[in-house]
Parts: structure tokens; C-alpha cells; sequence
């Protein structure tokens, strides 16, 4: 049958009858045909564009993620492409389709979502607020601890003490009206990006992201603590409460509730020492020792945080010449919880868990960062040796990882001596002699350390292309003794013999200082000289000392 123009007129007339904004839009987005729904819930007509409302992208395969037909719908599963469209204060969703005759032009309807989707996101904001202290509840703050697991948090948990006596003697609603002003006394006193949360009859929870230092989260449960024991006027009657505090601080690793855990924990040890006063968890290192399961769950956090840094020993001639600055990088990790973690924690953690190459990494760039700043500072070279432990020669890009830092930092090779640590496992390492020849042949001095702890031996100095020889304390503190010394010498002398440098370490008194320079060795670090140093204060300390040391046994 064909079309009339009275059929025409009647469609006309349904469609501008139609609860439903009607239209036909051309491939530029320009309005073809509106109905009077569709100019009334939108504001434009025929010949208007609608660009801006639906860009081009917005059908087909590239639709913005935000598309209603991202979730099922009739609609969809009748080929529409759905979107929400923001108009006035009103949310439209377009219900797209491609003209069948025309390519690139749409056609669809468009109907007002405003009110479902005000009622959804109440529904949504219901289930993550208390009704009663209209806080956020336990779903709100679950999800809150797992969209914030890579920040360190502190998690404040608040029990009110005495509220079951306030519900016994003044009633619930009482109880209610207590709950209502600490919730929003605890508003009032955090920060806004920290999560205040009622989880339980008389519970409240703080969660602080961002917090650095224990000291930090403590400061802010002493904070808000005060706020509980102030008075709540309730019916000409005063209600007196207070608060007992467990704290807890760290980063979320599997179990985003650990910290909760942790921080009612704190919270029991504080009932037990009689109520209103806060307790920081420290179960895991009440001992004095960390285990390594929280060691692996913070090395990671501490390279990501920039908690490392390293600390510089400086090495002085002590045979009455000044000669070159040298100095050798220590590793250190001052965690804001645990305190400073020493090396000999850190680097089988970081061999255990697969970290020890990026650890490396830092370890070596950091050490020729340092020598490069205090060169320039002192207008001549310093020498910083970094610490190399027997697993790292089995990574393969080791002798790159010393290049480019080399290359980077426009030191030469000289300034960056691989010391080598736990020499006892350097044979149970394969292809350890290729890896040490190849960073020697570029030039980079290989400094064996700790001869005559038993972990490095004779062997090692006959078979490795050792330059420098680092001889131990115990070694050293036996060179006061008639016998002592005579070993000390002779040591020294093979070492001379071969070709390596002996350098005495852990030197302590004077009266060894005096000995090792008796028995021929050049070169000393130890408290007696200096202790360990920020690379910022190196010259202010190494220059003076130097100086003094040099004048001193020239006389």
C-alpha cells in the first residue's frame, strides 16, 4: 500500500504524541526531524546540531565506556547504543540506532532518566552511610580500604566506653543521640580525605591515608580523643563518655583487613591497661625483631615510597699522605614504623622475593649518583664503593646496570668499586668469575671484603681479579698483640706481593690505628676516623680529618 500523505499526518500526529523525544539526526550531528517531545526535553529543533551532546565517537565501536548499553538492556539487545547526556540539570539517555538507508545518519529516541537515576545513586548512598550517624558504614569503608591499599594508612579504631550505661540508665534514645554528636564531632576534626566510619553499636573507625610515620597516626588519635570526653547535653541531662583507641599503620597487601585487625588488637591491649587511652599496635615487632613476612610486604612499598636512601664511611690514607677522597655506601631504610632496618635484613628479603635486581639497580646508581655530586663539590674525584652481594652476580645485567649508571652520572670507572659481600657463597654462584672479570675489564675496582671473618678466603684472592682487600675487625683487633700483629703484617705483605690493597675497616681505637699503619696498610675506615655519614655532610667531615691525619703522622 502506499504511503499517503494522510498516513504521513497521522504518524506526524503519534509521534508528537509520544512520551518519547523523537528524532533523526544527520552524519554531522545535525537535527533532521524532531518531535515536540524531543525539542521540549532538549531545546533545539530541525536544522540545530547536537554535536556537542553526541559526538561522532558516541556510536559504534568506539563509544565511550559510560554507555547505557554497556549493561543489559532490551534496547541493546536490539542493536541500540545507549548513552547518557547531561542537559540543564537533567539526564537524557539517547537510545541510537544507524539509518538503514542513509550511512551516517541516526536515528533513536531520547526519554528523561533524571529521577532513576537520582533514586539509584540514593540507593547506592544508603547502602554505604549508617543511618543513624549517617557516616559510612562497613561496605564504605571495605571499599575504601581497597581503592587505597598502595597508600600507607592509618587505621584509628574508637570504642566508646560507658555507652552501654548511658542505653541502661537514659534509654536508646539517649544512646542515639551520643552516636549522632560524635559522628559529627569526628567529621569535624579529620581531614577530608580520610573516611570516618560507624561499624558496630559503639565503634568507630578513622581512616587516614597518606600517614608517614607512627608518630603521625598517633598525633591524630590524640587529636580527635579529647572530643569523646566532653559532655552531650540530652534532655536536660549530660551524658559523659569516653573513648578507648587501638591504632594500627601500614600498607594493604591480600587482606585488606589486616589493619583492621591490627588495630583491634591495639585496641584490646588498651582495654586491658584500663580503658580511655590509645595503644598503637605493634605485635609484629614487640620481640625487637621484624619478621620476614612484613619485610617482603614493606621492601616493596619502601622502594615505591623512596624510604631508602644510602649513608657514606669515608676512607682515609693513613700512611701520612692526604691522597684521594673515598668513601663506601651503606644502604639504609628508616621505616616510619619499624625504625632503621639494617642491610643484613634487607638484602636476603630482597634475594628471597625477586627484588635483589631492582634493589641493585638503586644501590648502584645511587652510590655513582654520590660520587658525581661530592666530585663536583670537591674539584677532584671521590671514589664510592657500592656493596654487591654473591646472588647479584648471577644477574645478567649487572655489568649494564654498572655501565649505564657510569655513563649517566659522567663518572669514571675508578669512582665506582664493587665491593663484594657474603664472599663465603661467591663459589656456589655460577658463572661468578665471568661476571667479575667482565666488570673488571671495564675498569671498576673489585674490593673483596671482610678477610679474616671466615667468609673470604686465600682462594678468593689467587682466583678472583681481586684490586682491594678489605681486612675485618677481628682481624684488626687482635694487631695490638705481639702474635696478632705478626699475622697482620704477613698478611699484608702477600697482599702487597699480589698486588691487591689491604684497607683495615672497623678500625676503633688509636692504639689500632697506630698497629695497622706499623704493619703497612695505607688505607683505614672505622668509628675511630669516622662513623657512617649523610653524603651531604662527607666533605664537611672527611676534609678536616684528612688534614688533621696527614699532619699528624707526617710529625
Amino acid at each position: 500500500m502506499p504511503i499517503t500523505s494522510q498516513m504521513l499526518g497521522e504518524l506526524e500526529q503519534l509521534a508528537n504524541a509520544a512520551p518519547l523525544g523523537i528524532f533523526r539526526f544527520d552524519e554531522d550531528r545535525t537535527i533532521l526531524y524532531a518531535n515536540d517531545r524531543f525539542v521540549e526535553l532538549v531545546g533545539r529543533s530541525a536544522g540545530d546540531s547536537v554535536a556537542d551532546l553526541i559526538p561522532r565517537e558516541e556510536q559504534g565501536e568506539e563509544a565511550p565506556a559510560r554507555r547505557a548499553s554497556d549493561c543489559e538492556s532490551p534496547e541493546a539487545e536490539m542493536g541500540f547504543d545507549e548513552t547518557d547526556v547531561e542537559v540543564d540539570n537533567r539526564f537524557l539517555r539517547f537510545h541510537l540506532i544507524q539509518s538503514a538507508t542513509t550511512e551516517g545518519e541516526l536515528l533513536g529516541y531520547c526519554r528523561d532518566v533524571s529521577s532513576e537515576l537520582r533514586q539509584a545513586a540514593d540507593l547506592l548512598s544508603q547502602a554505604r552511610t549508617d543511618p543513624l550517624s549517617g557516616l559510612a558504614n562497613r561496605m564504605a569503608l571495605d571499599e575504601f580500604l581497597e581503592a587505597n591499599r598502595h597508600q600507607r594508612l592509618a587505621v584509628i579504631l574508637c570504642d566508646v566506653d560507658g555507652f552501654k550505661q548511658v542505653n541502661d540508665t537514659l534509654g536508646h534514645h539517649a544512646g542515639d543521640e551520643a552516636i549522632r554528636v560524635l559522628a559529627r564531632r569526628l567529621k569535624g576534626v579529620t581531614r577530608p580525605t580520610d573516611l570516618v566510619a560507624r561499624i558496630g553499636g559503639d565503634e568507630f573507625v578513622v581512616v587516614a591515608p597518606g600517614v608517614p610515620t607512627a608518630e603521625t597516626a598517633m598525633m591524630i588519635a590524640e587529636r580527635f580523643h579529647p572530643f569523646f570526653r566532653l559532655p552531650i547535653e540530652f534532655d536536660q541531662s549530660l551524658i559523659e563518655v569516653s573513648a578507648t583507641i587501638g591504632v594500627s599503620l601500614g600498607y594493604i597487601e591480600d587482606d585488606a583487613g589486616v589493619l583492621m585487625r591490627h588495630a583491634d588488637h591495639a585496641l584490646y591491649e588498651a582495654k586491658n591497661n584500663g580503658r580511655d587511652r590509645i595503644q598503637f599496635y605493634a605485635g609484629e615487632q614487640a620481640d625487637g625483631t621484624l619478621t620476614p613476612l612484613v619485610l617482603r610486604r614493606e621492601l616493596r612499598h619502601a622502594m615505591e615510597a623512596d624510604e631508602l636512601h644510602v649513608e657514606v664511611q669515608p676512607v682515609f690514607h693513613i700512611n701520612g699522605t692526604e691522597g684521594p677522597l673515598e668513601a663506601e655506601a651503606f644502604l639504609r631504610w628508616n621505616h616510619p614504623l619499624y625504625g632503621s632496618i639494617p642491610p643484613g635484613l634487607i638484602i636476603p628479603v630482597a634475594e628471597q622475593t625477586g627484588m635483589i635486581r631492582p634493589l641493585g639497580a638503586w644501590s648502584v646508581a645511587s652510590a655513582a649518583s654520590v660520587a658525581s655530586e661530592l666530585s663536583t663539590s670537591a674539584g677532584s674525584p671521590v671514589s664510592v664503593a657500592v656493596n654487591v652481594s654473591a646472588v647479584q652476580l648471577s644477574d645478567p645485567t649487572l655489568v649494564e646496570m654498572i655501565e649505564r649508571s657510569i655513563a649517566e652520572y659522567g663518572i669514571a670507572a675508578s669512582q665506582l668499586p664493587v665491593e663484594l659481600t657474603e664472599s663465603d657463597r661467591i663459589d656456589e654462584v655460577e658463572g661468578a668469575l665471568e661476571m667479575l672479570n667482565a666488570v673488571s675489564e671495564m675498569g671498576v675496582p673489585i674490593v673483596l671484603d671482610d678477610f679474616g671473618s671466615g667468609q673470604a678466603t686465600f682462594g678468593h684472592l689467587l682466583n678472583l681479579p681481586i684490586d682491594v682487600v678489605k681486612i675485618d675487625r677481628d682481624f684488626i683487633e687482635t694487631a695490638s698483640t705481639d702474635r696478632g700483629f705478626i699475622m697482620l703484617k704477613s698478611f699484608v705483605n702477600a697482599c702487597h706481593d699480589l698486588g691487591i690493597v689491604p684497607v683495615a675497616e672497623g678500625v676503633e681505637t688509636d692504639e689500632q690505628l697506630v698497629a695497622i699503619a706499623k704493619a703497612g696498610i695505607v688505607r683505614a675506615q672505622g668509628y675511630v676516623l669516622s662513623a657512617p655519614i649523610l653524603p651531604e655532610q662527607f666533605l664537611d667531615v672527611a676534609l678536616p680529618i684528612r688534614a688533621a691525619m696527614s699532619a699528624r703522622l707526617a710529625a
